[in-house]
């Protein structure tokens, strides 16, 4: 095994005492509980749920965990973000039919969070390097992929949930890749182009 290397991404930050005890929960089936807080919810709550797996998603970990008094309702949590975590030795419980995260969430390919509503985009790549980099992945199960040489153009269709992550991977092209649909997600990228603009503006 020492002929595969897995290149070393960003190191997570977490209390390690919380991921042991998710070990033990998800091991024996106890109920937990935990204060969460998020960019959604900024005000601390508690959560009683149960822990169906650990999600690894691009060198971060994520709880898949069912609410205890709505076990069809699922969703992920940031490990970073549990604080005071206490398993509930006393309470067991059995698996949902919905547990396996990747069986109930969407088929986007842009990391693990998905949002409530799905949309469809229409994405155009400009230059070499990033039409290349586009025909080498799926990015979506439903994509579809049009080339332009004349224009030397592609421009990449498809629907997710995922548009922030789809926003940030969209920056990361910088000027070879413009969004084209839906309007709402042009806007937005229009705003952070403006934001870097002034940034760029203040170091002058």
């Amino acid at each position: 095994m020492d002929r595969v290397v897995v290149s070393k991404g960003p190191k997570p930050i977490f209390d390690w005492d919380t991921l042991l005890k998710l070990f033990d929960a998800l091991a024996k089936n106890y109920v937990v509980d935990f204060v969460y807080t998020s960019r959604w919810e900024p005000t601390q709550n508690h959560r009683t749920v149960l822990p169906c797996q650990l999600v690894l998603d691009n060198g971060q970990v994520f709880l898949y965990a069912a609410d205890k008094n709505n076990v069809s309702h699922i969703r992920l949590y940031d490990i970073h973000k549990i604080y005071e975590l206490k398993i509930l030795a006393n309470q067991t419980f059995q698996l949902p039919e919905n547990y396996r995260f990747e069986e109930t969430f969407e088929k986007g390919r842009f990391g693990a969070f998905q949002y409530d509503e799905s949309y469809d985009f229409k994405i155009a790549f400009f230059g070499n390097t990033a039409r290349k980099r586009v025909h080498k992945y799926i990015w979506a199960d439903n994509q579809k992929l049009e080339d332009f040489p004349q224009e030397e153009k592609s421009i990449l269709s498809f629907s997710s949930s995922q548009w922030i992550p789809i926003q940030q991977w969209l920056l990361s092209f910088g000027g070879d890749a413009i969004p084209l649909e839906p309007d709402w997600f042009v806007e937005n990228w229009k705003s952070e182009i403006e934001k870097m603009t002034k940034n760029v503006n203040l170091l002058k």
